[in-house]
């Protein structure tokens, strides 16, 4: 794999095609994160989904970075994990300690 992308959209489905300006096969969803697994100028190798691939106008596909797909998990004492939807703040309070 060369790097995660994600389909981006203004509107309708990606076709996936066969190869490059081939007939389509499939059509993926604005959203939809692939592994882009060759790039072939205009056209990009991907992967996604249970062992299905093709290719997609790179146009359409952007790099997704690890940052973007991080998640922050806050553990209590007693072992709950939970994970904060929308916004966290993070303050170090002088005195605390593990």
């Amino acid at each position: 794999m060369l790097y995660l992308g994600r389909v981006e959209l203004s509107g309708g489905k990606l076709n996936i095609r066969a190869r490059p300006g081939g007939e389509v096969i499939d059509a993926l969803e604005n959203g939809r994160e692939v592994q882009v697994i060759t790039d072939e100028g205009e056209w990009l190798g991907i992967a996604y989904g249970e062992q299905k691939a093709g290719f997609a106008a790179k146009r359409y596909i952007v790099f997704v970075s690890a940052a973007q797909r991080a998640r922050l998990v806050i553990e209590d004492e007693a072992g709950n994990c939970f994970a904060p939807e929308g916004g966290v703040t993070v303050r170090l309070e002088e005195g605390l300690q593990d």
